[in-house]
């Protein structure tokens, strides 16, 4: 079958369409991975802080123990006061660095959702196009199927002729 200009740039759209749906589900495919990860850290993060935070307030704890208990001196209550001052430090830092994490993984989640639009867009442009497509192609078969009847009367009426006196 000749291949006609129509059938050719619906071959070559079909196949634009395919390639698009393909490279948006790899986009997709890619985005849940980067959520993935993100999501991961956000784990270790959590987990990092919460260690932190449990350390800070077991020493705080510790300290108002001992306080309550005897006396202490100056040098200790300094000591003791620079140690919490360092855990808060790193308990504020772990805080901030498990924010930074939590808004990543916003952007990548809001990511995911912009791939998945972009793939049920290339989804839904590819079923048009094979729809389509379909619809030309059963077209085509009934022009045909006409053409062979109308050469087929045609081939009839022609021998019907022939053997009329």
């Amino acid at each position: 079958m000749v291949m006609t200009s129509e059938a050719y740039e619906l071959q070559v759209l079909l196949e634009l369409r395919q390639g698009e749906r393909e490279q948006a589900e790899a986009l997709f495919a890619e985005a849940v991975g980067e959520l993935e990860k993100v999501r991961r850290r956000v784990r270790e993060a959590q987990g990092r802080w919460e260690r932190v935070e449990a350390q800070r307030r077991q020493g705080t704890q510790t300290f108002d123990e001992r306080a309550r208990q005897k006396g202490m001196a100056l040098v200790e209550l300094q000591n003791i006061d620079r140690y919490l001052e360092g855990l808060r430090q790193l308990s504020d830092e772990a805080q901030q660095a498990l924010t930074q994490v939590q808004e990543e993984e916003q952007r990548a989640q809001r990511q995911v959702h912009a791939a998945q639009r972009a793939m049920q867009g290339a989804i839904s442009a590819l079923k048009a196009v094979e729809g389509h497509h379909e619809a030309w192609r059963d077209e085509q078969k009934t022009l045909h199927r006409r053409k062979a009847e109308a050469q087929m009367d045609e081939v009839a009426t022609r021998l019907w002729r022939e053997q009329q006196p």
